[in-house]
């Protein structure tokens, strides 16, 4: 626990509960002294045992309450992944993973509720409702390929690059293409394949019909950071080309 949620401070972590057992020694004895007195007084020594016995079981209770707590600390659920993961989960401000199960699934039911702030009007009663709000949520999270070693969890990604492009917003996809510059977003990724296209044809040689490979790349990198430039401001009258536009230009080269 504490080399995860005091990784910079673990001395001081470690050292704590000991300043506190210390601390218990040396008051202990004198407050136990000041209850028995002489020893002579019977009443006095059964006083000191019940005192004794309050202060073990409210010792019992403080640590019981610290290790309830410890357990429930996100930082000591996140030990269960791997330091990789827990490194993402903090760079992304993500909540520990069953908390934020269980938000999603009371969010759902207060939007299925009548009469809850979250309620969006459908009757969870009808049963046509519920099977298109089945089908929808079904929908919605796709079953995704395993992972495996073998080919570098492609189809994997290629599955989550799809889920990304259809329900992220434009933050979604720069964060992806950051990440995972290899895999492209299905759908999305049309302006760089139409700036690709207009640098071919910007850079194409009039006389003999060549490309310039070199001349191609620079006029595509301009024409996406123009394209991204345009994205990010928000501009409305951009226009998008259509994929038949862009393999009818194609078929022209």
């Amino acid at each position: 626990y504490n080399s995860a949620v005091h990784p910079q401070r673990l001395a001081q972590a470690s050292a704590l509960p000991v300043f506190g057992l210390q601390a218990g020694m040396i008051a202990g004895p004198m407050i136990q002294g000041a209850i028995v007195g002489d020893a002579t007084d019977r009443d006095r020594m059964n006083i000191a045992w019940l005192f004794c016995g309050s202060c073990m079981l409210i010792g019992f209770l403080l640590f019981e309450s610290a290790f309830g707590r410890i357990m429930n600390h996100a930082a000591f659920k996140s030990t269960k992944l791997t330091p990789t993961q827990v490194e993402i989960a903090m760079k992304t401000d993500a909540q520990p993973q069953e908390e934020f199960i269980d938000e999603m699934c009371a969010l759902l039911r207060a939007m299925l509720t009548e009469g809850n702030e979250q309620y969006r009007g459908f009757r969870a009663w009808h049963g046509v409702a519920q099977q298109l709000i089945s089908k929808v949520l079904d929908e919605s999270f796709p079953f995704l390929p395993k992972q495996t070693p073998e080919d570098g969890s492609q189809a994997y990604y290629e599955a989550l690059a799809a889920w990304v492009a259809k329900n992220g917003t434009e933050e979604h996809h720069a964060f992806w293409r950051e990440r995972l510059p290899h895999i492209p977003l299905p759908g999305v990724d049309i302006d760089n394949a139409h700036g690709m296209l207009m640098g071919a044809f910007g850079a194409m040689d009039v006389h003999g019909g060549n490309v310039d490979v070199a001349q191609a790349g620079r006029t595509y990198t301009r024409t996406v950071s123009h394209s991204t430039t345009r994205r990010a401001r928000g501009d409305s009258t951009e226009s998008r080309p259509r994929a038949d536009s862009v393999e009818s230009q194609a078929q022209a080269v």
